[in-house]
């Protein structure tokens, strides 16, 4: 069932529980701070929830051809695998290699199924709690049957009641043009674009610890260009007590200059990889109930 899109990390109540901060921050992200809250984009919706949570979350490019990188590109390129070759292919395998690096190597969450190994694998499922917001629990799960070979489909679930489908596609150096958070621009830098219900967000990574998110402006001086929103890197709660976590840094405030950027965190994370074999029969099935 399609609904409006979720506005994950606006009008939220935060009198609610949170948890005390843990002393150790996450040293390996640079945070620039903004030059100005211009306003734009200030609420964050849900292609960037499912963005971070498809840990949510590529290597850059994700094309397997090299591309040679202007010097201004502020990113550290890495070339995945070419996808092998599938007449039958009904899944971005770039896209696929992509999400599984980010959450596996870059984020530190492990992905069942994968064992260092990303080839013919998916992420087919990955859940996590907002801690933020009363733990709320939220999932996504890959939609084989709609998804194409230039296309991924998921399924998103906040709460087990608010479902939305997030189309995933690659995004070459070039496509597409992004705001830095000290004002900067560049156009030169691959990743994925997450479209949610028609509302769009760029993210890459630092090829390392890092995902670097980016709504699309819908108005104002910075019309039709992506925005940067804020950081995704590693948790830094407790695992015994949390299990594994996700940092989001500057997406509730960015910060300025005498306050920091928030820092919160979805918890107890996981996520699954599915085989190439795997989707075959998920197709299989759904060719005999049609």
């Amino acid at each position: 069932m399609h609904v409006n899109a979720i506005n994950s990390f606006s009008n939220l109540n935060f009198e609610g529980r949170k948890e005390k901060k843990a002393a150790k921050k996450n040293s390996e992200i640079q945070y620039p701070q903004p030059q100005s809250s211009e306003g734009y984009m200030s609420k964050l919706s849900g292609p960037i929830a499912a963005a971070l949570f498809l840990v949510p979350i590529a290597t850059l490019p994700t094309s397997c051809d090299k591309i040679e990188v202007s010097a201004h590109a502020a990113v550290e390129i890495v070339y995945p695998p070419c996808p092998p070759n599938n007449d039958e292919n009904t899944i971005d395998w770039d896209v696929q290699d992509s999400l599984l690096r980010w959450g596996n190597d870059y984020l530190a969450i492990p992905i069942d199924s994968v064992n260092g190994d990303y080839t013919d694998k998916a992420l087919g499922y990955a859940e996590g709690k907002r801690q933020w917001e009363y733990d709320q629990p939220e999932y996504i799960e890959l939609d084989v049957p709609s998804s194409t070979e230039n296309e991924t489909h998921y399924k998103h679930v906040v709460d087990n009641g608010l479902e939305s489908d997030i189309k995933i596609t690659k995004v070459n150096p070039g496509d597409v043009t992004i705001v830095k958070l000290d004002g900067t621009e560049d156009d030169y830098v691959g990743g994925l674009m997450f479209d949610e219900d028609g509302l769009k967000t760029f993210a890459h990574s630092n090829g390392k610890d890092s995902i670097y998110v980016y709504p699309k402006a819908t108005s104002g001086e910075n019309f039709n260009k992506y925005v940067q929103k804020g950081v995704v890197g590693r948790g830094y709660l407790d695992k015994q007590k949390y299990g594994e976590n996700v940092l989001l840094v500057g997406f509730l405030s960015p910060g300025n200059e005498t306050n920091p950027p928030t820092e919160d965190h979805y918890i107890e994370v996981s996520g699954k990889a599915i085989t190439k074999d795997e989707i075959a029969d998920i197709l299989e099935g759904n060719k005999k109930s049609e």
